[in-house]
């Protein structure tokens, strides 16, 4: 099982690494996000929890595991995360359809392999979904 305390000290490191490496791009870049997550029209709460919808969609583990802590620190409730992720797995699929009929034919083709995803009939090859799934989406 992950530790997720000890990934989120990893991934500040590392974050922490490359931004000073980086110079002024990398200042240019903690600037933007702490003036992207201060209190405006929407708080920092509101905020966190779109940047952790948009990593869920964007599937990147250190982002998720970096925004979740922020979100947390900004006072968001367990319903509050539970909302914000069905959103962005709701986001997910709706990329998918709109990203091409390969990869949505790919996900609604797991159907025929036991997944409840849809019923819908496709002319991609299903002994192949799987392949054609990762060859599209990584």
């Amino acid at each position: 099982m992950t530790d997720y305390q000890e990934q989120l000290a990893e991934c500040q490191a590392n974050n922490k690494n490359l931004f000073a490496s980086v110079g002024e791009a990398g200042k240019g870049f903690v600037a933007l996000h702490a003036a992207s997550v201060v209190d405006g029209v929407l708080d920092t709460k509101i905020k966190e929890l779109m940047s952790l919808a948009i990593s869920v969609v964007e599937r990147c583990e250190g982002c998720i595991t970096q925004h979740t802590a922020a979100c947390i620190k900004a006072g968001a409730s367990r319903e509050e995360f539970a909302e914000a992720v069905s959103v962005a797995i709701m986001m997910a699929g709706a990329r998918l359809r709109s990203t091409g009929a390969r990869r949505w034919s790919a996900l609604t083709n797991s159907a025929s392999k036991g997944f409840p995803f849809s019923t819908r009939r496709s002319t991609l090859d299903t002994k192949n979904w799987g392949a054609v799934w990762l060859r599209n989406t990584h």
